[in-house]
């Protein structure tokens, strides 16, 4: 018996285990794409995003190919907080503000509600005001921003330091991620994998017929 116990054991210990986790760069879709309502990363991160402020949409917005002249969210991009951590995002998730511009400069939300619970591990932003807030559906978890003061942009004007800030986090298991812009601002990607203990379920529920069926079969010998 003694056996069995350790291999069912090892089926659940084994479900258990981490997951890989997942970038999600945008990197699939194409600049003006629309991506509010339901999504797929891959991962098996999918589930529903909405945008509020602007015209409401969640939009690709092409850092290579700047457009509507928001040339703050032009690559490539430093990290505030390390300047030797300089990444070129390619696309990335606006709130789209109107139909000439890109990113909604007065603020906004993007909102992604989860199928399955997930673990999130960390998420760049670039461009954003100070006082952006990162939420999960019991509160905020995260809050900051990038200072403009003093900087210019990849245009060569003060309108922004074409930098990013990045938050990383510790088992941080939510199904809301929410970030609410206090000016412009975009996601440039983030790193999530799903909470494993569901697929354990079906792993505990064989094991535990394995010992029974072994248990039958002793019985009868």
């Amino acid at each position: 018996m003694k056996h069995t116990l350790l291999a069912a054991a090892f089926c659940v210990g084994a479900a258990s285990s981490a997951q890989a986790s997942t970038l999600v760069d945008f990197s699939a879709f194409s600049a003006g794409d629309v991506v509010s309502g339901a999504f797929d990363f891959g991962g098996g991160l999918t589930g529903m995003l909405t945008a509020t402020g602007g015209i409401g949409d969640a939009v690709i917005f092409d850092t290579n190919n700047v457009t509507g002249g928001d040339f703050d969210l032009g690559s490539p991009v430093t990290n505030v907080d390390n300047a030797a951590d300089v990444r070129n995002f390619g696309n990335v998730l606006i709130v789209q503000e109107n139909a000439g511009a890109p990113d909604d400069a007065v603020g906004g939300t993007l909102t992604f509600v989860f199928d399955n619970p997930i673990i999130l591990e960390s998420i760049a932003l670039l461009d954003v005001e100070e006082g952006t807030s990162i939420f999960d559906e019991d509160g905020q978890i995260a809050t900051g921003g990038v200072d403009n003061s003093g900087l210019v942009n990849a245009a060569g004007d003060g309108d922004g330091p074409n930098q990013f800030i990045e938050f990383t986090f510790t088992n941080e298991s939510l199904t809301t991620l929410t970030v609410d812009f206090a000016g412009s601002g975009a996601v440039g990607e983030f790193r999530a994998s799903v909470v494993p203990v569901p697929a354990a379920l079906p792993l505990l529920i064989g094991g535990l017929g394995l010992m029974g069926y072994v248990g039958r079969r002793r019985k009868k010998s």
